[in-house]
């Protein structure tokens, strides 16, 4: 018979997902630990297998095409009407890279360009394009990349950017004090 996984110590959470995973039958030439290690591996990547789906590639260069109530979230973070302005006009492109568990996602407008370094799981401090100071953690559930930024001064708001990966598409959903934009890159 089978074993069950229950749990494995990972500096997050949400590897608790092993125990989904059988290890194989005795027949197998490998361990348990062999297979535990395989699965760890396997769901760290940014090309992963998601049970009852398709592959989903993480990484790779997406372009907006489309916003919708970008000014109005904008407006609930304080962003001034010019900075506001640039920002719903302009046409970002966002790169996702990955190796060896160290992610990097630079976003790039002709003005700007932004770039955040981080570990699934790990806590980093992050200055936002529109002025806040936070404690920021990524973390992946299924095919989405999970942003919270919890604000460090008082006064200043927390955010959360859930990006959700598809074949030809991402699209992320940027939620503050109850209002929400969602914005459509394609995969170029």
């Amino acid at each position: 018979a089978g074993h069950r996984l229950t749990s494995v110590y990972l500096p997050f959470s949400t590897l608790n997902i092993l125990s989904r995973y059988e290890v194989p039958k005795s027949r197998c030439s490998f361990s348990a630990d062999v297979w535990t290690n395989t699965v760890i591996r396997h769901l760290l990547s940014p090309t992963r297998f998601i049970p009852g789906s398709n592959m989903v590639q993480f990484t790779g260069k997406f372009t907006r095409t489309s916003v919708e109530n970008y000014d109005e979230f904008l407006k609930v973070l304080n962003v001034g009407f010019l900075l506001r302005k640039a920002a719903t006009s302009s046409t970002p492109v966002m790169e996702i890279s990955e190796s060896d568990g160290n992610w990097v996602m630079k976003t790039s407008t002709t003005m700007k360009a932004m770039e955040l370094k981080f570990k699934l799981g790990v806590p980093f401090e992050e200055d936002t394009t529109d002025g806040r100071k936070c404690e920021t953690t990524v973390t992946m559930e299924g095919n989405k990349l999970i942003t919270n930024q919890k604000a460090i001064k008082s006064g200043q708001k927390d955010v959360t950017a859930v990006r959700e990966f598809f074949d030809d598409k991402l699209v992320m959903t940027m939620t503050c004090d109850g209002v929400t934009s969602t914005q459509v890159y394609k995969r170029d």
